[in-house]
């Protein structure tokens, strides 16, 4: 998968416009504005190396795309140092809401003056996201690459808002320079592999996914980049044997589950997809989860010309919804169910 989206409405949309991984090797204490210009990699701030074993765990965890699990070690983080601003810049990508999204980037703006630059130009290019501004975040990105040549996840960060620019070609420069400084930087081969996927040349988003998978050959991940490759060439039953080696190692890797779905639908099998994203459903563990299991669902229903059922699926997302005092995933729901209405 590319990026999985975590939350609702703008969160889902800044968390695929800025997807954040683990920085620096330091052990430091605090860092300063003046010290971050002489360091090879962007520094962390934190008076806690507790807080930033835990945070490292969580950035981990998040770089694999397990965000649920990530949570628990963020919220430890935040419990060990309150002020740590990555910590905070990092939680909002697994908000479970617009609200949990907001207040998370403004703890992290909060105590941006205390930390180095390389960690205020992350922070300032994620709310250019938020708002938005393509041309203030690309700047602040390439004064962060400019500032931290050396770190590959500086060039990761750039890569990855060339990919949603649809930019590919300089997206696959910066990945490969990522590449170069670390050859073991897994993900870098799975975003270098959409960005080859997206000027179309498969050959060379194949090698890329099967370095990646090579690399990580125990995440799901890897596994479900591929599979995806392999359903747009058209090869479904490649791509649902590949889908589900990467749910042999984690059962609850929902987007594989959603690709088993589509390629079900794409050969003609309505009832297993339909079949598919039910489990996908019944999986899910919080209420991002079951937004995204509920949207794959209708689109099964749909598919399959049963209109009633997808307006129920889409019904008991806004109750949970509303029992969650989440009023964007009603209004979302309640949008969806109209647009549904439209097609009768």
């Amino acid at each position: 998968m590319l990026l999985l989206v975590s939350g609702l409405g703008i969160v889902g949309l800044v968390v695929v416009l800025l997807a954040l991984a683990a920085c620096g090797d330091s052990e430091r204490l605090p860092a300063s504005p003046q010290r971050a210009v002489a360091d090879k990699t962007i520094p962390i701030t934190t008076t806690s190396i507790d807080a930033r074993t835990n945070y490292l765990e969580a950035a981990a965890l998040m770089d694999a795309l397990h965000f649920t699990d990530a949570r628990e070690f963020l919220e430890r983080a935040l419990e060990l140092d309150p002020d740590f601003a990555l910590a905070h810049l990092l939680k909002a990508r697994t908000a479970e809401s617009p609200d949990e999204f907001f207040a998370s980037l403004e703890n992290a703006e909060r105590v941006i003056e205390q930390v180095s630059l390389g960690e205020q130009l992350l922070i300032r290019a994620f709310r250019a996201a938020t708002q938005g501004d393509a041309e203030q975040q690309l700047a602040l990105l390439r004064k962060l690459v400019a500032l931290y040549p050396a770190d590959e996840t500086a060039h990761m960060r750039l890569g990855n808002f060339f990919i949603l620019e649809q930019q590919y070609d300089k997206a696959v420069e910066q990945f490969q320079r990522a590449i170069a400084l670390n050859t073991n930087f897994a993900s870098a081969y799975n975003m270098l592999g959409y960005a080859y996927r997206g000027l179309g040349d498969f050959d060379a988003a194949t090698r890329a996914f099967q370095s990646y998978v090579e690399l990580v050959p125990d995440e799901p991940n890897p596994y479900d980049s591929y599979a995806e490759l392999l359903m747009e060439a058209g090869d479904y039953e490649a791509s649902i044997a590949t889908y589900q080696k990467a749910l042999d190692i984690a059962p609850d890797f929902l987007p594989s589950l959603a690709g088993i779905s589509i390629n079900e639908a794409l050969r003609g099998n309505p009832q297993r997809a339909i079949e598919a994203a039910s489990e996908m459903l019944a999986r899910s563990r919080n209420l991002p989860e079951r937004r995204m299991a509920t949207t794959r669902l209708v689109g099964a229903y749909l598919h399959a010309g049963d209109f009633d059922s997808a307006l129920k699926a889409i019904d008991r997302l806004a109750e949970a919804g509303g029992d969650a005092d989440n009023e964007l995933v009603v209004a979302d729901a309640e949008e969806f169910a109209a647009d549904i209405l439209l097609l009768q």
